[in-house]
């Protein structure tokens, strides 16, 4: 089996001289300052408990990472995997391999963050969300590792997202664009670029020969296995950007395990208030529960709806309207269509009704007729007189034309004013006489009676 060396310089990471040498040999050992590592003792980096692990070595490629694809889009993911290959694999497989287990997963480390596919709009979110991916899922991109400052900018595996900017988590500092545990790390042990000697290990900040009392040895690193979020519960298992370590377990960080995912309960349009709740289409969850976007509209049998308009929820849910009635500004009103109006409970139509011309109790003055929805006189020239239609034929105030008036004791007849005479009497020469009785109009006008004889029942008697 051919082998060869490569003697590393300072300023190249034993991984990456590792990798350069196995593109040529099947078999490697990397020189550094007299110490050889051989490729073969690497390949199980990142495997058994007790070895280097693989946040402690540099990234293959400075910077950002991908995303694991099966990462819940809103909350960074869960679970654990290998990302670089099976750790009894060669050395280029192993040195970016990692452990899985229980809520951890291991990635190569990097800086800042990188674009994935992201940003979508259409989907209702809480007022501090955003609509992020193909789905419109509604994520904070204050604290969202996927979505971080905005849709579709990842952070790197062991970076979490803060305030919309991608950092070191709080126990750790970024070294050369890693970020370190100073406790620990043995090629940074205490402060950036202060590495042990070989045969020491780091252990709360100081290179010592052994771990302290409490501490558990993972490579060279002393680490606690109960809070330690690189080796939670055992060397190797690394928690997820969502995670923590409590316990030595994995666990949501101020969040709920829903399905596997954490979820905020508060912000979650697919888990408000309860792991499953799913608002409805217009709806976001808001202090973990489900409001209706839309001014007016409430959430009814699990949809929201404009309660201000909606004929089976009038005003409020379940109030339904009558037949032949709609729901106008949440109240339930007669229904009348066209150019009808409700007006007391009854349609009208106010294009043509007189009584309600243009609008309810608008009435027409007699003579004038609706005509789309303005009264307009019907009355032919000359009848209409004092804003009126009359008969000037018979009408005592404009009797044959307009403001001719007849006497108190007159009529307008045939457009003339003639006198009226009450029941027995007669108009002779322009007074009511009393034939029956009158000796100057007995029994009609101008008959008159002689000398001494009276006017009894029309007929002119003489006295005796």
């Amino acid at each position: 089996m051919p082998h060869g060396f490569f003697r590393r310089e300072s300023n190249v990471p034993a991984a990456v001289g590792l990798v350069l040498c196995l593109a040529v040999f099947t078999s490697c050992t990397v020189r550094n300052d007299g110490l050889e590592t051989s490729g073969d003792a690497l390949s199980g980096l990142g495997g058994a408990a007790g070895e280097s692990p693989i946040d402690e070595m540099p990234s293959p490629v400075a910077g950002a990472t991908q995303p694991p694809p099966e990462m819940d889009a809103a909350t960074g993911g869960t679970g654990g995997r290998n990302e670089g290959g099976a750790s009894s694999g060669g050395a280029a497989g192993g040195a970016a391999g990692s452990v899985a287990g229980n809520g951890g997963t291991m990635v190569p480390g990097g800086s800042g963050g990188t674009m994935v596919p992201g940003g979508s709009s259409g989907s209702s979110c809480a007022q501090s969300l955003t609509a992020c991916g193909s789905g419109g899922t509604c994520v904070d991109t204050a604290s969202n590792a996927l979505h971080c400052g905005a849709c579709g900018r990842a952070c790197a595996q062991d970076r979490r997202c803060s305030q919309g900017a991608c950092a070191c988590p709080q126990e750790k500092t970024d070294c050369g664009g890693r970020c370190v545990d100073l406790t620990s790390d043995p090629q940074n042990c205490g402060e950036c670029g202060s590495p042990c000697q070989a045969s020491q290990v780091c252990s709360r900040g100081v290179c010592e020969s052994n771990c302290e009392a409490g501490q558990n040895l993972c490579g060279a690193s002393c680490v606690n296995l109960m809070v330690n979020s690189t080796h939670c519960g055992t060397c190797g298992r690394t928690c997820a950007q969502d995670r923590i370590c409590n316990g030595g377990n994995c666990v949501c960080n101020g969040q709920s395990e829903c399905n596997g995912s954490c979820v905020d309960l508060q912000k979650s349009n697919s888990n408000c208030g309860v792991c499953g709740r799913t608002c409805p289409s217009g709806a976001a969850c808001n202090g973990g529960q489900c409001r209706c976007s839309a001014e007016g509209h409430e959430i009814c049998n699990g949809a929201c709806v404009d309660t201000r308009s909606n004929g089976a929820h009038c005003g409020t849910c379940g109030r339904t309207c009558g037949t032949g009635q709609i729901c106008s500004n949440g109240t339930c009103q007669v229904s009348c269509g066209g150019s009808q109006k409700n007006c007391g409970g009854v349609c009208r139509n106010v294009s043509t009704d007189s009584s309600n011309c243009g609008q309810c109790g608008e009435a027409c003055k007699p003579g004038f007729q609706c005509q789309s929805g303005t009264c307009r006189s019907t009355c032919p020239s000359p009848n209409f007189c004092g804003g009126a239609c009359i008969d000037p034929s018979t009408n005592a105030n404009h009797c044959g034309v307009c403001d001719r008036a007849c006497a108190t004791s007159q009529a307008c007849i045939q457009g003339a004013c003639v006198l009226v005479c009450p029941a027995g009497q007669a108009p002779c020469q322009g007074a009511c006489s009393t034939i029956g009785s009158d000796r100057k109009n007995c029994g009609a006008c101008n008959e008159h009676c002689r000398g001494n004889q009276s006017c009894i029942s029309g007929q002119c008697v003489d006295n005796r």
